[in-house]
């Protein structure tokens, strides 16, 4: 399971998959400013309409621009071609005064043995 954590936003975004880790991303994402084709909206005019992806593959998750006007930017580097993303990656959109994200990647085993020492625990 993977999350976007919103740093910095310099407009509102919604987004119908929210939890307490963040952002839920699914199989593929669409992160822009048209809230009737994306999946995270964001309300910044700097924001694309269709601004970029993030898409799970067999091993990661991949995020890529949607040749968006103000670009994105993974860490410091330009997003040009799609480009992998690792735990704790900073994700700009439309520059650095606009929305800032981070992702987070879950393991599902770990979720499990949180679960087990919560239920080992309250058995005591």
């Amino acid at each position: 399971m993977a999350f976007l954590k919103v740093d910095y936003c310099g407009a509102p975004i919604f987004a119908s998959n929210v939890s307490q880790n963040g952002i839920e991303l699914g199989e593929t994402n669409i992160i822009g400013r048209d809230g009737a084709t994306v999946d995270v909206v964001s309300l910044s005019r700097r924001v694309s309409r269709l601004h970029c992806l993030i898409r799970k593959g067999k091993d990661a998750y991949y995020i890529r621009d949607l040749e968006s006007t103000n670009g994105t930017i993974l860490n410091e580097d330009e997003c040009r071609s799609e480009m992998k993303l690792e735990n704790g990656d900073e994700i700009w959109l439309a520059s650095a005064a606009c929305l800032r994200l981070q992702f987070f990647e879950t393991s599902c085993e770990k979720e499990e043995e949180e679960v087990v020492m919560l239920e080992e625990a309250s058995d005591t």
